[in-house]
This record gives C-alpha cells, structure tokens and sequence, in this order.
C-alpha cells in the first residue's frame, strides 16, 4: 500500500496483478488538506482498512506540529547532559537516536520516565508534557531535562508559571530556528515563531556557556 496525489487528493492505493497485469487498486480518498487526510487515516484505521504500522507511516507525512530538531542542536545538549537517555515525543525513525522514545501511539504522558531528557514537546499543547517533565524531575526519577518551547508558552499561565517556578535556566533563540523535516518527501516550512530552551539540571552554568552562541541569557 503507498501513498501518492492525484491531481490536489491525496489517495491510498495497492499495486495488484489482475489477469496477469499489474493494476493500481484505489483504497481511499484522504483528501486534500493535511488535516482531513489525518483524520480518514484515523477512520481507515478504525475500520481495520489499514494497519498499525501503516497508520503510523502515512500519519507522519500529515502531521503540521512536527518540528524536528536539528542534529547540531541535539549534540549540544548532549554536550550538556551528556547523552540523552529518553525522548517521550517523538516519532518511530527516533530522529533523536535516544536510548529510550515514545511515540504518539505510545503516548509518552501514561508513561515512565527517566535519566537525561530531550523534549520536544507538540506545540499546540505542551501543558501536559511539561507538568510531566517537571513530575519525574522533582521526584528525582529525570535527573537532567532540556525542552524546546515556543517563546510565547512561558507567557502562558500554566506552562509559564510551572517552568518559571521548576527550571534552572532559560534561554531565549537567537533569530528562528531552522527545524529540520521529519516528513518523508516534504520540507518543513519556516516557522512563524519563536523559540525557547529550558534546562533542568544540576548544572545551568554549563548549559549556558554551551548554548550562549545560540541563546540569550
């Protein structure tokens, strides 16, 4: 099964041999905006039409809050941390190559965690993912944590007062960050906003004078 456009609808189809020839046989219609292709993969799913782990592999190319890392940003926090031990938010390829990742299906927030984090967290609702963070760093299961946020969440009630009140250090983007693209045939388009870095830890001297040529302090 793959998928593909025809004309402005994303479709699934399967190529089959039918009477000796190869044949492409229409599955769905996903529409045309990310958004509806999402929810009928959800559907599709439902209805046993596809997969698991198709759901996932078509899903990723949907999704409009996926903002990658890049990997010069990911070495620098391990120059802080020195490795990262779990990434609770992310996708099935592990783009962080952490030790230890959830992704959406395994939803991060019901599970443990533990040692070095990287977080970076779904934009349009990082709540959840920072009180959980913050729960496992004051229990002292997270011994060390770092998270990119938008600027604006730490302006937020919620998510600004628990990370002002928790976090050793905060550091704020120097211009926008590139993200990288996560999604397979597709580019990430330039963000619209800007970003943040958060550290908890033992050490926030350390975090600043790693991240100080990208970060204001």
């Amino acid at each position: 099964m793959f998928l593909h456009q025809s004309g402005e609808y994303w479709k699934l189809s399967v190529n089959r041999w039918v009477d000796g020839k190869p044949k492409r046989i229409h599955i769905a219609s996903l529409g045309k905006q990310e958004s509806s292709a999402n929810r009928t993969l959800k559907n599709l799913l439902k209805d046993n039409i596809i997969s698991l782990d198709e759901y996932k592999k078509f899903s990723e190319r949907f999704d409009t809050d996926i903002w990658g890392t890049p990997k010069w940003v990911l070495d620098l926090a391990r120059s802080v941390m020195g490795d990262i031990d779990l990434d609770p938010c992310t996708q099935g390829s592990n783009p962080t190559q952490a030790t230890r990742f959830f992704t959406e299906q395994e939803n991060g927030l019901i599970q443990p965690w533990c040692g070095r984090v990287w977080m970076n967290p779904p934009y349009n609702k990082p709540l959840p993912w920072i009180q959980r963070l913050v729960e496992f760093y004051q229990s002292g299961d997270v011994v060390s944590a770092i998270a990119l946020v938008k600027s604006g969440q730490l302006n937020n009630h919620g998510t600004g007062e628990l990370i002002h009140k928790s976090a050793a250090a905060k550091g704020d983007w120097k211009g926008r960050l590139k993200f990288d693209s996560l999604r397979e045939g597709r580019t990430t388009k330039p963000p619209d906003f800007d970003v943040r870095l958060i550290y908890w830890g033992s050490e926030p001297d350390l975090f600043k004078t790693v991240f100080e040529p990208c970060c204001y302090f």
